[in-house]
């Protein structure tokens, strides 16, 4: 199952219940102005806690990362945050042609 992880602190219980074997969330930054930035919402304590209690419940993990130049500086502390609710880390690659071009015609730089 994959999840942006905003309501799983609410269904964690059922998800162990269903006996889903492998829970993926889709992550791409622990900076809240970043997570808020990507998002649009200012829910990256929410996403942390239905993690942890994922964890909690012995749910095995994975956090899928895209990696960008402006979080690519977030590499170890996402190691760090995976290592401690023990989860592998997916890291996934914005590929050129994902990333839309502005009105002149030039690819959007601001990843």
């Amino acid at each position: 199952m994959v999840t942006n992880g905003y309501l799983l602190k609410d269904y964690v219980d059922d998800i162990k219940e269903s006996g889903i074997d492998l829970l993926t969330v889709s992550l791409d930054s622990l900076d809240r102005n970043k997570f808020k930035r990507n998002t649009g919402v200012d829910c990256l304590d929410t996403v942390k806690k239905g993690i942890n209690a994922a964890a909690d419940r012995d749910i095995k993990l994975r956090m899928n990362m895209v990696l960008t130049r402006s979080n690519i500086e977030e590499l170890d502390s996402m190691l760090k945050f995976c290592n401690e609710v023990d989860a592998e880390l997916k890291l996934l690659d914005l590929l050129e042609f994902q990333v839309p071009k502005n009105p002149c015609g030039k690819r959007n730089t601001r990843h």
